[in-house]
């Protein structure tokens, strides 16, 4: 973890992370991320090679909307990805939320008239919600979802709570609580059922909520921490530019792995090695999930 005085430097930073997530929340969802939805959908209805792109679907974490989205919606558009906000359904089960999405997927097929190649990019309970849907086959074969960015997630749950942040919210979610039935069946459940598309943890070293260590999934494609000081639980959930930045450099590194899969290239390792050059912007900081967060990570730009 961080010294106390990188620590204090990340805080103070969080305060402006924290204020643009409400305004983001507020404005973000009522004007801006309707009329980017709308955007995509249009652009994609009017494509003759729909089916050929690639849309990114943007999850918020808990107690956030899609509006939380709407500025790494602008920093995928610009990659030339199709990007969506999507609700996360905090309020349902694990099954519920999952058949919620589906439907909505289903809606939205309806609209573009074509299945268009996805990623879907979460956060938090976001990015767990992206993991469920990764477990279910017909789910991710029906909507041509192909991989998961899961930024800041905790799959197998939370037990001991070391933060301050996670000894006052964490009680309240229950599907990180394992002191509580529902939090342990679905960390059971995260532990025996695999993903049927490779996800790949992204988790921030600056996170006081949902720490490296809480982040690890035991069937992780690959996992990947950021070495910034915005890389709080506000900073890597929409708002921030940097981290949007890393988060959008990272699915283009998901696309080129795509990319090559469809011209039948074979994959890569599944899980220990690094996506990509030394400069690439993340690193694996634990080679697998049995090994605890020490060796240290390089400098984000």
């Amino acid at each position: 973890r961080p010294g106390m005085v990188k620590n204090a430097y990340s805080a103070v930073n969080n305060i402006k992370n924290m204020a643009n997530n409400a305004f983001d929340k507020s404005v973000g969802n009522a004007i801006i991320s309707p009329v980017q939805n709308y955007r995509t959908i249009r652009a994609l209805k009017k494509d003759p090679k729909a089916n050929e792109k690639i849309m990114s679907l943007l999850v918020p974490g808990f107690s956030q909307n899609p509006g939380n989205m709407w500025k790494h919606n602008g920093m995928e558009r610009k990659r030339g990805r199709f990007p969506i906000n999507m609700k996360a359904y905090n309020h349902l089960n694990d099954k519920e939320r999952v058949a919620e999405a589906d439907k909505y997927l289903t809606r939205l097929q309806e609209k573009i008239q074509a299945n268009p190649r996805k990623i879907l990019s979460g956060h938090s309970d976001g990015a767990r919600q992206g993991i469920h849907i990764a477990q279910n086959g017909r789910v991710v074969k029906k909507h041509n979802i192909r991989y998961v960015q899961a930024v800041a997630p905790s799959p197998h749950g939370m037990k001991k709570l070391k933060t301050l942040g996670q000894k006052v919210l964490i009680p309240f979610a229950h599907r990180d609580n394992v002191k509580k039935p529902y939090g342990q069946a679905s960390a059971l459940y995260n532990a025996k059922v695999q993903p049927k598309i490779p996800v790949d943890i992204v988790a921030g070293k600056y996170d006081a909520l949902v720490t490296p260590e809480d982040a690890v999934y035991k069937f992780a494609n690959k996992h990947y921490i950021i070495d910034h000081p915005d890389s709080t639980h506000f900073g890597t959930s929409g708002g921030n530019y940097k981290m949007n930045k890393l988060k959008s450099d990272h699915l283009d590194r998901i696309v080129q792995q795509m990319e090559k899969a469809d011209k039948g290239v074979k994959p890569a390792p599944h899980i220990g090695k690094r996506i990509g050059s030394p400069e690439h912007k993340y690193d694996s900081g634990y080679q697998n999930q049995q090994k605890n967060y020490k060796r240290p990570v390089s400098k984000a730009n």
